[in-house]
């Protein structure tokens, strides 16, 4: 992962307001059965219009990336809120 992306990672305040960002004007979401995340339409048509595939395949390690701190995150949370 970039280091900017790490950064953003590192400062609890700065990622959760990022997600709430996206998650308000609906470019991000989670799947009906939960088990996945969604990216609006638009925003993968976009991308792929205008990014080469090296930039596309760049872009998807970083999502993948991503995915998976979010959903450590969330994990996390949901075993402490059951906990409760």
């Amino acid at each position: 992962m970039r280091d900017e992306l790490r950064e953003m990672f590192d400062d609890e305040l700065v990622f959760y307001e990022g997600l709430g960002l996206l998650w308000r004007f609906s470019l991000i979401g989670r799947s009906q059965k939960k088990d996945s995340a969604v990216i609006h339409r638009l925003i993968q048509a976009v991308l792929r219009d205008e990014l080469l595939e090296a930039e596309m395949n760049w872009y998807l390690d970083e999502v993948i990336g991503i995915s998976k701190v979010i959903y450590s995150i969330i994990a996390l949370i949901m075993r402490n809120y059951c906990e409760l």
